[in-house]
This record gives structure tokens, sequence and C-alpha cells, in this order.
């Protein structure tokens, strides 16, 4: 006896993990572009330090580093901008290695249901597709949650940006 309900709810589902597959692919095109931002503006403030190098002898902040090596003398100053891109690159990292989602139905589970009544292979199927919906659910918002952490942490960095390159600008 054909089920027109389960046509239904098997389209239904497929829909949805087609649905999951794609909010995955936007989100790792959000951490993509955090990152990305992140490292232009890193590069920016590199930028402008280097252009900016030589008033920094005469200004006292830059003062306090006098002691210490060059290399200090260079990255301290944008450390409030180094960090926020280490958490960017980091988070971003870790929401990209979100991507081991569940796929159903699997081959070598079709092999097995052959033989049987359409009807039968759906049901089956249906409950391996819903399952897996409800794994990759559960995946994609804790990509989610990494991926806002990512977007936070550039937020940061762009706001730090202002200050840091005042106070070059500044000396």
């Amino acid at each position: 006896m054909k089920k027109p309900s389960l046509n239904l709810a098997f389209d239904l589902i497929r829909e949805r993990l087609n649905a999951l597959r794609e909010d995955s692919k936007s989100l790792d095109d959000k951490a993509n572009f955090a990152q990305g931002s992140a490292t232009a503006l890193m590069s920016a403030a590199l930028i402008i330090q280097a252009v900016l190098v030589q008033n920094h002898t005469n200004c006292a902040m830059f003062g306090l580093f006098r002691g210490m090596p060059q290399v200090a003398n260079s990255i301290l100053p944008l450390l409030p901008l180094l960090i926020p891109y280490v958490g960017v690159i980091l988070l971003g990292i870790r929401a990209g290695r979100l991507n081991v989602y569940l796929q159903s139905p699997k081959p070598d589970t079709l092999q097995d249901y052959l033989e049987q009544d359409e009807s039968r292979t759906k049901e089956v199927l249906l409950r391996s597709m819903v399952y897996a919906y409800a794994v990759n659910e559960q995946t994609l918002k804790r990509k989610s949650k990494w991926v806002t952490y990512t977007l936070i942490f550039l937020t940061i960095e762009a706001f730090m940006l202002v200050p840091v390159l005042l106070l070059q600008a500044s000396c």
C-alpha cells in the first residue's frame, strides 16, 4: 500500500538536510571573511607602523621600550591588535573544523534494501535521515557559536585599530 505522507516527509527531510549543508557553507564563508579581514587590518597596522617608525623615537610611550630589543619595540605597540587577531584566526580554524556531517542514506545501507518494497525502504531511510538531520543540526549550532566568537574578535580588533593608529600617528 502506497503512503503519500511518507513521500512528503521523505522529500521534506531531504530539503532540510540540503538547507543545513547550505547553512554550513554560509558559516564557512563568514569565518573565512573574518580571517581575511583580520589579516587585512593587521597588515594595515603593520604598514602604517613601518611608515611612522621614524616618529616613534620621540614619543614618550615608546621611550618606555628603549632598553628593549627592536623586535619588542615593533610588537608591543601592536599587541592590542595582535591578541584579537590571533583570536580571530584560532576561532575561525575551530569553526572550520566542524565540517563532519552525517550523510544519509549511506550507499551500503541502500544495498540492503534493494529487494525490499519501496515504501519499506523509504520508512527506514527516513528514520536514518531524521537522525542525521538532528546530529547535523547540533554540529551546525556549535559551528555557528564559534563563527559568532570569531566575528566578535574581529570587531574587537577593528575597534582596537583606531586607538593604536592614533597613538602611533600622534608620536
